[in-house]
């Protein structure tokens, strides 16, 4: 299972400790971080487990037959995703998996970009070329797709955070609860007013 962009670590061992991992692979730019994620690694008690730390982005690693590729609120700092995909496609082995999940860009999100803009001085920072006026480049289910047949993969799996509280979504909940029923989960509501999108 390899980790990439996992900031500081903070679903990180919880991944590492499941039973059914073995090797574990972190990837992380930040030093501080990844010293931090790897002293709580080593404790880890568990027979046949062993990991490496990598300070370095994802092109410089020579990674390969990975099961699974986890990247949580990291894929839209990535400018260049369809060079990372194509690399993402040659570290895994037949049939393996690729989780992503991330801010999705939809009412929400435009909202909140539309609040920020109006913000008191934004547009004058941005006019003047400052750097901390950045707001991502958040995902859609669309952009999935399209990352997808452009670099040979498959989505299998898709879920929005159900976290409004929005009546019509609470209660599409509750009832797909009880019928066990996921694509209840899964409708255009939650799609547009989501605040995270999970791409399999």
């Amino acid at each position: 299972v390899v980790e990439f962009g996992p900031g500081g670590g903070y679903y990180t061992r919880q991944i590492a400790e499941y039973p059914s991992v073995r090797h574990f692979h972190v990837v992380e730019l930040n030093k501080i971080f990844l010293a931090y994620i790897a002293d709580r690694l080593v404790t880890i008690e568990k027979d046949s487990f062993n990991f490496s730390a990598h300070c370095t982005d994802f092109f410089t690693i020579d990674i390969t037959d990975a099961d699974a590729i986890i990247m949580m609120n990291t894929l839209h700092h990535i400018p260049n995703r369809e060079e990372l995909f194509r690399k993402l496609h040659d570290t895994l082995r037949p049939g393996g998996r690729i989780l992503c999940i991330d801010p999705s860009h939809y009412i929400s999100r435009i909202r909140q970009l539309i609040d920020k803009i109006l913000s008191p001085g934004y547009v004058k920072k941005m006019v003047a070329g400052a750097r901390n006026v950045s707001t991502h480049h958040f995902c859609t289910l669309g952009e999935s797709r399209k990352l997808a047949r452009k670099t040979g993969f498959r989505i299998v799996d898709v879920h929005y955070d159900a976290a409004w509280k929005f009546i019509p979504v609470r209660l599409l909940n509750r009832l797909a609860i009880m019928l066990g029923s996921h694509w209840l989960r899964r409708t255009i509501l939650h799609k547009y007013l989501s605040q995270v999108i999970m791409v399999v």
